[in-house]
């Protein structure tokens, strides 16, 4: 049996950690105003293998338990020791009042957290382009265009009521926690930043679709951040969404964007689906686990 125990860090053993991650060019994540961090070290069969930096937020009605950091020298493919991790992990988060408890994991680590119960709240997708290479697309029905300001107006109540539900639904933290609901009314009826994309796709003259992207300037070239996609209820299902996304690629293009990055709330399995058929790959992951559920063990869907 693999026996875990986690223990609080001294103070200056923080402060090496914090100077280490300094000098290494990651640092570690800095406390917000009025969040209290919680530093942990992971010990496995009384050796220590790692650390852990916590956090207690509340979000609506829970109380969460956010792993801002998770790092080990544990193999991604030892399952009977990452269980045991997890186990400790979600019985301490509990002791300390926590209904939810959340990080984020490199893809690898995706599969010890759901054999764990927990599921993937959100994936972080990022593909490479090559601005003077188009990939082949046979259906260009789809065309883009800029959104007018009725069509903006329009956008930005539906689209904040599909961030809010998307959010619940995934069992992530409001919107406004990280300024995305502040950035979206701001859209609503002010002048647009530059950097801001908002597309609708036309299809026969009418509109079918939806997108909001942010360009942000990176080290080869525009990096795209990709907020919002949408299709209009009169248009799903009828097999829009691969052209739709062929016209935003090919905007992308002419703008001269070197790297799209997106992120996928868990519940649109159809939606992953249709980016990974596009070579839009993931690399990290959302994790979390409800820990008012029955303890159970076992993948996750």
């Amino acid at each position: 049996m693999v026996a875990v125990r986690l223990a609080p860090l001294s103070a200056a053993d923080v402060a090496a950690w914090r100077a280490q991650r300094e000098v290494a060019g990651d640092p570690l994540p800095a406390p917000e105003t009025g969040v209290v961090q919680e530093v942990l070290e992971v010990v496995v069969d009384e050796v220590a293998v790692g650390g852990l930096l916590l956090e207690r937020t509340a979000d609506g009605d829970r109380s969460r338990c956010v792993v801002r950091e998770l790092q080990t020298t544990l193999d991604p493919g030892d399952r009977p020791r990452w269980a045991a991790v997890l186990a400790a992990l979600e019985d301490h988060a509990r002791a300390g009042g926590a209904e939810v408890v959340v990080t984020a994991v490199d893809l690898d680590l995706t599969v010890p957290l759901s054999d764990a119960g927990w599921r993937a709240a959100l994936t972080m997708h990022a593909k490479r382009l090559d601005p003077g290479v188009l990939e082949l697309q046979d259906d260009r029905r789809v065309e883009v265009r800029p959104m007018d300001d009725a069509e903006r107006a329009a956008w930005v109540p539906d689209a904040l009521r599909a961030l809010r539900r998307g959010a619940t639904r995934a069992g992530l933290s409001d919107p406004a926690a990280g300024g995305v609901e502040a950035r979206l009314l701001a859209l609503a009826d002010g002048p647009v930043d530059p950097a801001e994309l908002l597309l609708v796709g036309v299809l026969d003259g009418e509109v079918v679709g939806r997108f909001w992207g942010t360009s942000r300037p990176g080290p080869e070239g525009p990096v795209l951040l990709a907020t919002t996609l949408d299709l209009l209820p009169g248009h799903r299902g009828r097999g829009v969404l691969g052209s739709f996304l062929g016209a935003i690629r090919r905007r992308l293009a002419d703008l001269g964007v070197v790297e799209v990055r997106l992120h996928l709330l868990g519940h649109h399995p159809g939606l992953r689906r249709a980016f990974l058929g596009l070579g839009v790959g993931i690399h990290r992951a959302v994790m979390t686990k409800d820990l008012r559920a029955a303890v159970g063990r076992g993948p996750v869907d």
